[in-house]
């Protein structure tokens, strides 16, 4: 398994907000796979990437305390 994207940037404080809801955000057309969801030099977490959707994967813990 490896994997193809490290993303470090979301689009506004909202879509982290969202993430932190559970919720899933969008992400570009072309990502596909098991990104890494960093914040800063903080990792948050993973998520899949399919047709421009980052689907939720935070663990329920970190979803709970937000």
């Amino acid at each position: 398994c490896y994997l193809r994207y490290s993303i470090n940037a979301f689009n506004s404080q909202a879509d982290l907000d969202q993430l932190f809801d559970g919720k899933d955000i969008r992400c570009p057309e072309g990502m596909r796979g098991d990104p890494i969801l960093k914040f800063g030099d903080i990792v948050i977490g993973t998520s899949l990437a399919q047709e421009g959707v980052l689907k939720n994967r935070l663990p329920r813990w970190v979803v709970a305390k937000s």
